[in-house]
């Protein structure tokens, strides 16, 4: 009873409150349900879909393969097309993959810096060891931190989110719509999703796989508009997508040809 009604007041009250100081004020909470949808701006993820995943894992499941241990984000974004959460990805980095499975699905980006040797890592550079991390026992992963390059890790991330912050309207605050709104044909390494926002369709496209693939894709009575990839904002539309890449084709739709009534 607490949680179904009294906490659920709590933060709308608290949120009032704050919003009467700073209208730009937000509260951000970890996990999310439809109760507390009216109070709380942004989530920290931590519920099923937006958990860290993997490119071999997605792929996989891309093409009718062993789905494993496969988190489903298209149920948890298809529920909720307009909520804006982070990934959870606990680690001072981002890899690559994680970093195009954000933009895929219109999630945020996190850089999570828990411990010590996080911190040592993001502002001196210094590679941490398991020993470093004494007895805590949810440890980052140690040897993704050890494995991957640390400037081009971090260089690939900050392209990502300048690219998702310039095509805001549709990879932010536009409506995830998962596989409807267009056709794909193409390779199946390749994973597409639409995001609408008014007249604006956006194609987000991500090869999961390692070798160059084929793609195209159309959207019903509308017009194609323009290709980009991070780094590049006038990319090929359908010329092969490299491996672990990805590129965002926009469309305008026309207006409806039925009078209105």
């Amino acid at each position: 009873m607490s949680y179904e009604a009294d906490r659920k007041e709590l933060l709308r009250q608290i949120s009032d409150e704050m919003k009467k100081i700073n209208p730009d004020f937000i509260i951000m909470t970890e996990g999310f349900h439809d109760a507390i949808l009216d109070s709380i701006t942004c989530f920290h993820g931590c519920v099923h879909g937006v958990f860290q995943n993997s490119a071999p894992n997605i792929a996989q499941r891309l093409t009718g393969g062993v789905q494993g241990d496969s988190l489903y984000p298209e149920m948890m974004r298809y529920v909720y097309p307009d909520v804006e959460s982070t990934i959870r990805f606990p680690s001072p980095l981002v890899d690559r993959p994680m970093a195009n499975y954000t933009l895929a699905y219109g999630l945020r980006y996190e850089i999570e810096s828990r411990y010590m040797p996080d911190r040592d890592y993001l502002l001196e550079g210094r590679v941490p060891s398991v020993e470093d991390y004494g007895l805590v026992l949810s440890k980052p992963s140690v040897d993704l931190v050890r494995t991957l390059p640390r400037e081009k890790t971090a260089a690939y991330a900050r392209s990502a989110t300048e690219f998702q912050k310039k095509h805001a309207d549709l990879l932010m605050t536009g409506r995830f719509t998962d596989t409807e709104g267009f056709t794909f044909s193409g390779d199946k390494a390749v994973l597409a999703k639409g995001f609408e926002n008014g007249t604006r369709f956006g194609v987000l496209l991500w090869n999961t796989g390692g070798m160059p693939a084929a793609v195209n894709a159309k959207v019903p009575n509308a017009d194609f508009v323009s290709a980009a990839e991070p780094g590049n904002e006038n990319a090929e539309a359908f010329c092969e997508l490299a491996p672990q890449s990805v590129r965002l084709l926009v469309w305008r739709k026309r207006a409806s040809l039925t009078p209105s009534k």
